[in-house]
C-alpha cells in the first residue's frame, strides 16, 4: 500500500509545530524562572543590603580654604631657629579636595610643634601634578628654601614617562571612564540588582585595566622606570651637596583593599623600596598604615576622585612622623610629651581582640 505524501507532509509539519511549542514553553518557563530569581535577588538586596541603592558617599566641602601667607605656620612665625621640612610631590601631596589645614603636611607640622621645649617646626609643600622625573624644578625650589629634611612623596604612577606615553595613555583614558551608558542610568537608579552587578563589573574592569597600566609602568624594558631611578639619584646628590636629608615615602592606591593578600600592587611597592634602598635613600611605605582601613573612607569621593581624604592625610602624617622618629631622621625630643586617651586606646585594643578584628597598629 502506497503512503500518502500529503499525509506524510502534514504529519511532519504537525510534529515540527509540536516541537516548536515545547521549545517555546520551556523557554517561557525558563524566562519566568529567571525573572522570579531576579525578583527574589532584587528584594533580597533591597532588604538585606539597602545601602546598595544609596548614593555615592559625598562629604566634600563646597568651598576649599587656605590660609593667607601671613597666617601660615603660626608656630615658627618670626623664629630664627625653625626646623624646616620641605615636601615635594604631586596633586595628592598638594592636598587636592581638602582644606589646606587637613593635608598631611599641615598635620605633620602640628605633630612637630606639640612640645614646649623643641625648636618650632615648619613644613612647606612644593607640589604640582607631575611624575617624579618632572619634579626637578620643585626640588630646586625646595632646596633654595634651605630645609633640614626634604621628603619626596612617591605614588605608583610616578614612573610614567611622558616623552614615551604611547604604551600607557590609552589605558589611562579607559581607567578614568567609569560612567554608565546613558540608557542604563535610569535602570541603575531603580534596580538594586543591576546597580550591584554594574558595580561588580566595574570593579573587575578597573582592576584589569589598573594591572595592565602598572605592569607597563614597572616593566624593566619601559623607559619610565629608568627615568624614575635617574631622577631619584639626581635628587639624592642635590640634597647631599646642600647637607639636606632626603627621605622618601611611598603612597598606596587608596581605592583598593590594602589588606595583606588583597592589595593587588604589592610588587610595585617592593620595586620602589628596592630602588630607594639601592640608592641609599631612607624610605617608608605608608601602605602598612592603611592595611586594615576602609577604602571608602580614604578617598575624596569613591568611584569619582581617588585623591586622599582628610582621614588618609592624617594617617600619612602619622606614618611620616613615626618613621622619622624611628629612623633617627627626627630628633627624639620631638616625640610628644603629652599623650591623652590612653585608657580609650586600651579599650579599643580589647574590643578588637574580642571581635577578632585584625588591628596590627594597636
Amino acid at each position: 500500500m502506497r503512503e500518502d505524501p500529503v499525509n506524510n507532509e502534514a504529519g511532519e509539519i504537525h510534529a515540527l509545530l509540536k516541537f516548536v511549542k515545547i521549545v517555546l514553553r520551556l523557554s517561557l518557563a525558563l524566562l519566568c524562572l529567571l525573572l522570579l530569581a531576579a525578583a527574589v535577588l532584587e528584594l533580597g538586596i533591597r532588604f538585606l543590603t539597602p545601602e546598595a541603592l544609596a548614593p555615592i558617599p559625598m562629604d566634600r566641602p563646597t568651598a576649599i580654604y587656605a590660609a593667607e601667607g601671613s597666617r601660615e605656620h603660626p608656630h615658627s612665625r618670626g623664629a630664627t631657629n625653625a626646623w624646616k621640612i620641605a615636601i615635594v610631590g604631586d596633586s595628592a601631596t598638594f592636598g587636592s579636595g581638602n582644606h589646606r589645614l587637613d593635608r598631611f603636611s599641615s598635620r605633620l607640622e602640628w605633630l612637630l610643634n606639640l612640645n614646649d621645649s623643641t625648636p618650632p617646626a615648619e613644613v612647606e609643600v612644593f607640589a604640582k601634578p607631575t611624575a617624579t622625573y618632572q619634579q626637578e624644578k620643585l626640588v630646586r625650589k625646595a632646596l633654595a628654601w634651605s630645609p633640614r629634611i626634604l621628603i619626596l612623596s612617591i605614588h605608583l604612577n610616578d614612573t610614567e614617562d611622558w616623552s614615551n606615553a604611547a604604551p600607557f595613555v590609552g589605558l589611562r583614558r579607559l581607567m578614568s571612564d567609569r560612567a554608565a551608558p546613558r540608557f542604563l542610568r535610569p535602570l541603575l537608579r531603580k534596580s538594586a540588582l543591576l546597580k550591584v552587578a554594574w558595580k561588580r563589573w566595574q570593579e573587575h574592569r578597573q582592576l584589569k585595566l589598573a594591572k595592565q597600566y602598572y605592569d607597563i609602568l614597572y616593566d624593566a624594558s619601559y623607559t619610565g622606570l629608568a627615568r624614575f631611578k635617574g631622577a631619584l639619584a639626581q635628587y639624592r646628590d642635590m640634597c647631599r651637596e646642600q647637607g639636606v636629608v632626603l627621605f622618601a615615602i611611598i603612597q598606596p592606591l587608596l581605592s583598593w583593599d590594602a589588606r595583606p593578600g588583597h592589595y593587588p600592587f604589592e610588587d610595585k611597592h617592593r620595586i620602589i623600596s628596592s630602588v630607594c634602598s639601592e640608592l641609599g635613600i631612607p624610605c617608608t611605605d605608608t601602605l602598612e598604615y592603611f592595611r586594615y582601613t576602609a577604602p571608602i573612607r580614604n578617598v575624596d569621593i569613591p568611584l569619582a576622585d581617588p585623591h586622599p581624604s582628610e582621614i588618609a592625610h592624617r594617617i600619612i602624617a602619622d606614618a611620616i612622623f613615626d618613621s622619622m622618629l624611628d629612623t633617627g631622621i627626627l630628633p627624639r625630643e620631638y616625640l610628644p610629651n603629652e599623650r591623652v586617651d590612653r585608657a580609650l586606646i586600651r579599650n579599643w585594643r580589647k574590643k578588637f581582640e574580642a571581635l577578632e578584628i585584625p588591628a596590627p597598629r594597636f
